[in-house]
C-alpha cells in the first residue's frame, strides 16, 4: 500500500475558499492525490467540534472511507473523521460545485473503470488542474 503522509497536513483554519472535504471515499482520494503530488499550501485540517463517535454514522463512514482508500492501495488516516478536511481548489475551478466540476474531469471521465481505474484518473485529473495553476 501507498503511504501518505496525512500528519503533515497542517492543522490551521483554511484559506478564503478552501471547501470541504466530504466523508467519502472520493474525497479523501483526492486529499490522498494531492498529497502525493507534493502541491504545497492546498490541504488543511481542523479538529472537529463534535467528536466522530458523537456522530451518527460516523463508525460506517470510516469504515467506508478506510475500505475504498484500500481498494486503491492508499492506507488511509488512522481516524479521518477527527478532523475537517479542506481543500483549496485551482483558480481553474470553481469554489461552489468544486466536487462536481472535479468529478466531470475529462482525466476522470476518460478514466478505466473500477478503483484503480478512478485512483489514476483523479490523479491525472489533479496533476492538470494544480500544474495549470
Amino acid at each position: 500500500m501507498n503511504a501518505v503522509n496525512w500528519d503533515s497536513v497542517p492543522v490551521a483554519d483554511p484559506p478564503p475558499g478552501a471547501v470541504e472535504v466530504p466523508p467519502s471515499g472520493f474525497g479523501f482520494l483526492a486529499v490522498a492525490g494531492i498529497l502525493e503530488l507534493g502541491v504545497p499550501n492546498v490541504v488543511y485540517r481542523l479538529p472537529r467540534e463534535v467528536r466522530p463517535t458523537d456522530m451518527p454514522g460516523s463508525g460506517t463512514a470510516t469504515k467506508d472511507i478506510s475500505a475504498y482508500l484500500a481498494d486503491v492501495g492508499i492506507s488511509g488516516p488512522a481516524d479521518p473523521l477527527a478532523h475537517c478536511w479542506f481543500i483549496v481548489p485551482p483558480p481553474s475551478m470553481p469554489t461552489e460545485g468544486f466536487w462536481d466540476a472535479l468529478d466531470e474531469a475529462e482525466p476522470l471521465r476518460q478514466a478505466r473503470t473500477g478503483p484503480l481505474g478512478r485512483r489514476e484518473g483523479l490523479h491525472a485529473a489533479l496533476q492538470i488542474l494544480y500544474s495549470n495553476s
